[in-house]
């Protein structure tokens, strides 16, 4: 099942979403004990990311989310974030980058 769920985040990753690049490139998720750290790999001229936190239940095929915004400074390379579900949970994390709120990057990470 692992092997699974890793083989289908990987395409949910790569996933484009028409003509805007992929965000997977730029960003990734590290989770500690208490919050989730967002890490920003390459300079970006974003200046806000929107981080969507969605809960899967399989059982009754529903979708828990929780969403934020944060402001992005040229310099930042990490953003913490809290958790907002439990780590037994299946979670996916969709994130959007934008600039004077037009969308540079999306996707899964």
């Amino acid at each position: 099942m692992d092997c699974l769920w890793k083989r289908e985040k990987k395409l949910l990753k790569d996933f484009q979403f028409g003509q805007i690049p992929v965000i997977s490139d730029h960003i990734s998720v590290s989770f500690d004990l208490w919050e989730n750290n967002l890490h920003i790999h390459k300079k970006s001229e974003a200046d806000e990311v929107t981080i969507v936190t969605l809960k899967v239940d399989t059982d009754s095929y529903s979708i828990e989310k929780f969403e934020q915004t944060e402001a992005l400074k040229p310099d930042m390379e990490m953003i913490r974030f809290e958790k907002h579900f439990s780590d037994d949970d299946l979670l996916l994390y969709f994130m959007v980058l934008k600039r004077k709120g037009e969308i540079l990057n999306m996707g899964f990470v």
